[in-house]
């Protein structure tokens, strides 16, 4: 592991366990709700609980990208397999189609 890899997560947290345990919280708590247009409202209460436990995570919009649409998600670093990061979604349904 390399410096900067252990600067991402100096504090040494398991980031996978925190985000597993911070998804089972989201969804007891949400529990009932409908995955539509509530992306703002799960993947916001997903990232107020991995700041809770110290989690280098942010909250990224697409329209802060630009795009016509508007849909938010989670990222946050991975240390599993050379780094990179992990995308967590609590609305993704990989059901979706597309015309």
């Amino acid at each position: 592991m390399n410096l900067y890899e252990r600067m991402q997560n100096i504090t040494g947290i398991d980031i996978e366990e925190k985000l597993t345990l911070a998804i089972q919280k989201t969804n007891d708590e949400l529990n009932g709700l409908l995955y539509e247009r509530t992306c703002k409202i799960y993947n916001g209460t997903l990232y107020s609980y991995l700041r809770e436990k110290r989690v280098l995570a942010r909250l990224v919009n697409t329209k802060d990208f630009g795009q016509a649409y508007e849909h938010v998600f989670v990222l946050l670093p991975s240390l599993v397999m050379g780094g990179g990061y992990l995308l967590a979604d609590l609305t993704y349904s990989h059901d979706l189609i597309f015309h």
